[in-house]
C-alpha cells in the first residue's frame, strides 16, 4: 500500500561547543526524530560552534541514536564546521563525501517504487 506522504525530518544548527548549546533539547529533538521513523533525516549544517575535534565527538554522541536506529541520515557540514580545520574534523567523525575532493554527498533513497537522488553540496569551503 502507497503511503500519501515521504517524511524528510531536518535537524540544524546544533552548535555544539556553544555557550548556549543545550543537550537535553537536541537529546529530545533526536529522540522524537527517531520515533517518527522518517524516510530520511538530513543533518543540515553547523554541527558545531567552532569546528573543533571535540564539539564534532559531542554532536556525533548526540545523534548516534539516529545511527543505532539505522535511520537514512545525510550529515552536512555548514560554514561553522569548516572553522579552525572542522572540515577534517568533518570528514574524520562522518565520512569524506561521496564526491570526496569537494566533500558533497550524494544520496539514493527509494520507497514505495519511487527513488529520489538527494544532492548535498557542501558550500562551505576552508
Amino acid at each position: 500500500m502507497a503511503r500519501d506522504a515521504f517524511v524528510i525530518a531536518q535537524l540544524s544548527d546544533l552548535h555544539c561547543g556553544s555557550p548556549y548549546f543545550d543537550g537535553d533539547l537536541l537529546e529530545t529533538a533526536v529522540k522524537e526524530t527517531v520515533a517518527l521513523n522518517p524516510d530520511l533525516v538530513v543533518i543540515g549544517g553547523d554541527l558545531t560552534a567552532e569546528g573543533y575535534a571535540g564539539e564534532f565527538r559531542t554532536a556525533q554522541h548526540f545523534l548516534e541514536p539516529l545511527f543505532a536506529a539505522e535511520l537514512k541520515t545525510l550529515v552536512i557540514p555548514g560554514n561553522h564546521d569548516s572553522k579552525n580545520v572542522g572540515y577534517l574534523h568533518f570528514r574524520d567523525t562522518f565520512g569524506p563525501g561521496d564526491i570526496p575532493e569537494k566533500g558533497d554527498r550524494v544520496l539514493r533513497l527509494s520507497v514505495d517504487g519511487v527513488t529520489a537522488q538527494i544532492v548535498a553540496i557542501d558550500s562551505s569551503k576552508p
